[in-house]
This record gives C-alpha cells, structure tokens and sequence, in this order.
C-alpha cells in the first residue's frame, strides 16, 4: 500500500474541484476544497508540520482539514479501484 503522501501526489494530480463548490468564506473553519488541492499541489511531499502550520497560519481547524485529506485520499483510492474494475488500468 502505499504511503499518504503518495496516494496524496497521485491525488492532486487528478482530482479537479468541482466547479459548483462555493469559495472559502473568510473565518470559515477549513479552506475550500479547491484551496486545500491547490495547497497540496505546491507543497508535494509535505511533512505534518508543514500542513499543521499552513492551518495554522489562516486560522482554521486541524482536524477538520486532515478529515478533508483523508476524504480526498479515500476519493482518490475511489476512482482508481472503479478504473481498474472498468479496465482503465
């Protein structure tokens, strides 16, 4: 299996926001999905800390945006197990 800041790479490069997501409202509690993939896509194999800081740094809540990396990562692991079951792989 492989480890989340793998899975993590292969997520951003193939997970598109949807386009109907509203933006971040200021003082909101996590970033917008779009912003949290965007984060991801610059900082490609982070440490913890790092994200912890970027969290940090806007005043959001941690354990709400590493509830959005797993689900990111769980939509990831999604997609490929549907592409491999339809052939695409």
């Amino acid at each position: 299996m492989e480890n989340l800041k793998e899975l993590l790479a292969k997520i951003t490069g193939q997970i598109e926001p949807m386009e109907s997501e509203p933006a971040n409202q200021e003082g909101a509690g996590v970033p917008s999905k779009e912003e949290l993939i965007k984060w991801i896509r610059s900082n490609l194999n982070f440490e913890d800390e790092k994200l912890h800081a970027w969290v940090e740094e806007n005043g959001w809540d941690i354990h709400e945006v590493e509830d959005m990396v797993y689900e990111l990562a769980s939509d990831h692991v999604k997609q490929c197990m549907k592409e491999k079951k339809n052939g695409k792989e």
